[in-house]
């Protein structure tokens, strides 16, 4: 090889060296500017969607986040942690907003029921027990009576109960029938798993056990829909066996 071609792969490696240590000097740079520079520290949360009324403590973010520079905070691990300690949260997206805030999408669990203990506690489908407890009645929300556990207590968390769990797969099932449509659903016992029951229009009694919901509650419809029988002399309505059994109301 000639001198000549030496000198010129000589030249070709530093220039490749040079440029290599520009470039890591330009990536050290930069990573250092992006995490150490005020102007990428956090600033502020940002709170969207629902935030109505809840146990959810927002600050718990403000407080991982804010002073900390945005790139090294970790929101996937906040996530976790919300959506583990606060149950009332149905769903959490944490975001970066560039430069200097955190964005915080929320949407909250929606109650479909309430249990009563002196004051009344909303539920949501998955049997959690949301705080926003009322002193009277929520007459948009049927009561389900028979489950004994300490609600104040079990305020934020799901309550394992299996006549708790049978009493919504029940209420789903007669909001499907179409039942809701003509009248109004008060109370569902679920005290007694074999003997659950209901009541429509504050006065009936309709006990349906804990099977064959779609059937049994087909029945129902057409008693309630037949015009040779009056709700108002009606005490109760027996699903459970073959024949539905129509019991009338005892007058004095």
């Amino acid at each position: 090889m000639s001198q000549k071609s030496k000198k010129i792969i000589k030249g070709k490696l530093i220039f490749l060296l040079i440029t290599f240590l520009i470039t890591i000097a330009a990536l050290w740079y930069a990573y250092v500017f992006y995490t150490t520079s005020p102007y990428f520290t956090v600033k502020k949360v940002i709170i969207s969607g629902d935030t109505s009324k809840s146990s959810v403590d927002y600050n718990v973010i403000g407080k991982t986040t804010v002073g900390k520079n945005i790139f090294r905070v970790n929101l996937s691990y906040i996530e976790r942690y919300m959506m583990d300690n606060y149950r009332e949260l149905r769903s959490l997206e944490i975001k970066r907003s560039f430069p200097d805030a955190i964005t915080v999408a929320v949407l909250l669990r929606k109650p479909v029921a309430q249990l009563a203990h002196e004051r009344y506690y909303p539920i949501d489908e998955e049997c959690v027990v949301l705080s926003d407890v009322k002193d009277s009645i929520d007459k948009r929300l049927p009561v389900i009576s028979g489950i004994n556990v300490n609600l104040p207590k079990c305020i934020g968390k799901r309550i394992d109960s299996q006549s708790l769990r049978q009493a919504l797969i029940l209420f789903n099932f007669i909001k499907e029938s179409g039942i809701l449509k003509h009248h109004v659903l008060g109370e569902i016992n679920a005290g007694n798993m074999k003997g659950i029951s209901f009541i429509l229009d504050e006065n009936i009694e309709v006990r349906i056990g804990y099977e064959d919901y779609t059937v049994r509650l087909k029945n129902l419809k057409e008693i309630l829909s037949d015009p040779k029988i009056w709700p108002s002399d009606i005490g109760y309505i027996d699903l459970r066996f073959g024949e539905p059994v129509i019991g009338p109301k005892w007058k004095r």
